[in-house]
């Protein structure tokens, strides 16, 4: 059955902005001497959605959390507002879609990063109605609450959209909120986010 809205993950979906966020952080966490490699970065931070605090807690700097916050989203802003690129997927796929056929964007991310890329990518030229962090907390991916708010804005039953992610976690949002999902494996996505996928792909074309 054809789905009557299209919902999309951001960071790792449609735009390449891993390596951008990984520099920011990583840079964060030098500034004060603190150890964090690509490796872990990767794996607990950016796969498994670690927060901040929790990063740091192990290391003794949890009192550092604000602080370090600042400069990693400040770097990291810049980085996206400069240096951001689509993948190469994702235009062929948003010029393919008929332009009736609803769209959003839900992610993690915050509003303020939205914005900086924004200054690089046209986000709302093709997705009017994009749903952040900061509309969700305190209910964050996996937890279906950015999905139920896209889907109620379209006026549509969840069952009757699909969500697409990179992520185990976007996979499970979705099957919280009884809606279909997509798995797009990109690079960074981890090998057990496809146990909780409805289908998996590994090209945006493929939906075309």
């Amino acid at each position: 059955m054809q789905p009557a809205a299209f919902l999309f993950d951001l960071d790792g979906t449609l735009i390449d902005s891993l390596p951008l966020y990984e520099e920011a952080y990583l840079s964060a966490f030098a500034a004060h001497d603190l150890p964090l490699d690509t490796e872990a970065f990767r794996r607990d931070i950016y796969c498994k959605g670690l927060p901040l605090k929790s990063a740091l807690a192990p290391r003794g700097a949890a009192h550092l959390a604000e602080t370090i916050r600042v400069g990693r989203d400040a770097h990291y802003e810049h980085l996206l507002a400069t240096k951001l690129r689509w993948f190469p997927d994702v235009l062929p796929l948003l010029e393919a879609l008929p332009p009736t056929l609803p769209r959003a964007i839900v992610t993690g991310s915050h509003r303020s990063y939205v914005k900086a890329i924004e200054r690089s990518l046209p986000l709302s030229k093709y997705f009017p109605t994009i749903i952040t962090a900061d509309e969700m907390d305190p209910y964050f991916k996996p937890h279906p609450h950015g999905l139920f708010l896209a889907a109620q804005a379209f006026g549509i039953d969840p069952e009757r959209c699909v969500y697409i992610g990179d992520q185990a976690f976007d996979m499970e949002a979705a099957r919280n909120a009884k809606m279909p999902n997509i798995l797009i494996a990109r690079e960074f996505t981890p090998s057990y986010a496809r146990d909780c996928a409805d289908r998996v792909i590994t090209s945006l074309e493929e939906l075309m």
